[in-house]
């Protein structure tokens, strides 16, 4: 997963963006990330490392309530139901690493609910990019990163998009046939 870290840097002539935003579940691609961030700084490749956002689902956030309790780990909760199925990890397994990248970057964590992730979904879809939930959870995020202040305007973002739409057709179709039947006057 460190070798996401090495493309964008490549992308952005080996000056990196001042965040990177990412939907977080077990932690694999954030830890992947700051590793590879990591190396290219130690290298001497680039003269900083970006900020990490990791986003989860407010249906299941370990990762969140570990990093606002300033926990060394994460402990499990329980496992709930969201529509960004692919983060919704109750016990990841990487707690210290990932809670380790976040801070020593000066990251963040926030929570995204469903009905944001399935409204940032449409509008992705509207402009061309077809991505599954868990996807547009990153995406979801970057609104409230905004206007509360976290991100300034002026700074430039990565957003992972981690997931094509088309492995989640079934679950994107049912939803919209959900959405459609409850509009549709009696």
């Amino acid at each position: 997963m460190k070798t996401a870290a090495y493309e964008i840097a490549e992308q952005f002539s080996w000056d990196p963006p001042d965040w990177v935003v990412i939907p977080a579940g077990g932690g694999g691609l954030l830890a992947g990330l700051y590793f590879g961030w990591r190396e290219l700084f130690e290298a001497g490749l680039i003269r900083r490392v970006p900020r990490l956002a990791a986003i989860q689902s407010a249906s299941c956030d370990p990762i969140y309530q570990a990093w606002a309790a300033g926990a060394s780990d994460i402990p499990g909760v329980r496992p709930v139901s969201t529509a960004a199925e692919g983060i919704a990890v109750a016990s990841p397994v990487r707690g210290k690493t990932i809670l380790e990248a976040i801070r020593a970057t000066s990251g963040v964590v926030r929570t995204v609910e469903d009905d944001a992730i399935w409204e940032t979904l449409a509008l992705l879809g509207r402009r061309g990019v077809y991505v599954e939930p868990t996807a547009a959870a990153a995406s979801a995020a970057i609104r409230s990163l905004f206007a509360e202040g976290t991100i300034a305007r002026e700074e430039r973002v990565v957003v992972i998009l981690t997931g094509n739409g088309l492995k989640a057709t079934d679950k994107i179709v049912a939803h919209l046939g959900a959405a459609a039947s409850s509009t549709v006057p009696a």
